[in-house]
């Protein structure tokens, strides 16, 4: 009960998702992204993925970021009543602003937390074993704040078009085995190389991950600082709208950077 007080969840909704618009044109008969769209059920993916999120969080520490030019699809799921937090991003700066900026936001209000970081295009069939799972990572994090931990999935194929992590040494366990290090990563390598991470037990990179705050934020300044000399002065303001043209400034400033590349 302990953890999950502090225990604060990410979910990432201001991707473009460009590879699925054929068939969401197809679906919606729009250009929306992929996690606005309902491609299994009667939700979106983006309302699977805070739904999933709230097994292990409450709704109030919940935080969804997205961009300016998405408003139109997060919009009704607001007026829903169904997403208290929602941080809007004047624009599109890369995954490391979409980590970076709720990190700085959730740490001005609560330095001890711990957060889960979802990217909301996911389809996961079973829900309330992953989540287990990620609080049980959860719990590797409280005990050591300085890890930043990313969730691997057992790969079924040498899939080319995901991301891989090669494992290196371990450096801890839970219930569902060892902890590695990260030894590299393979961001959607070729169909050959793709063979050898298969082979050789590499994970797919689900970009899943849990963290301390404090680590992430200590991470942004020391291989990101520009970015987060932008993001941290403007972090407290980002929820309140009659504050965005400080918020637009600083994104105006900000540089473009990917968080796996930048930071991972």
């Amino acid at each position: 009960m302990g953890l999950r007080k502090h225990l604060w969840a990410i979910v990432l909704a201001g991707g473009e998702g460009r590879r699925l618009r054929p068939l969401i044109r197809r679906v919606h008969g729009d250009e929306r992204p992929k996690q606005y769209a309902t491609l299994v059920g009667s939700r979106s993916m983006l309302r699977h993925t805070i739904d999933r999120a709230a097994l292990a969080v409450p709704p109030e520490r919940i935080v969804v970021v997205t961009q300016w030019r998405h408003v139109q699809y997060v919009t009704p799921e607001v007026k829903a009543g169904l997403m208290p937090r929602v941080l809007v991003q004047p624009e599109d700066r890369g995954t490391a602003a979409g980590v970076l900026l709720p990190a700085h936001w959730i740490q001005w209000g609560d330095p001890a937390t711990i957060v889960a970081v979802f990217p909301s295009d996911h389809f996961v069939l079973e829900e309330a074993a992953f989540i287990d799972h990620v609080l049980e990572v959860a719990a590797f994090v409280s005990r050591h704040p300085r890890w930043i931990v990313l969730i691997g999935a057992q790969p079924s194929e040498p899939e080319p078009e995901y991301g891989w992590i090669e494992p290196g040494r371990p450096v801890g366990s839970i219930t569902a085995g060892p902890i590695w290090r990260v030894r590299r990563f393979w961001e959607k390598p070729s169909e050959e190389e793709a063979h050898g991470c298969f082979a050789r037990g590499c994970l797919w990179n689900t970009f899943v991950f849990v963290a301390h705050v404090g680590a992430l934020i200590e991470a942004g300044w020391r291989f990101l600082p520009e970015l987060s000399y932008r993001l941290a002065p403007v972090a407290s303001l980002a929820h309140a709208p009659e504050n965005g043209e400080a918020v637009r400034e600083a994104y105006a400033l900000a540089p473009q950077a990917n968080f796996s590349e930048a930071l991972l």
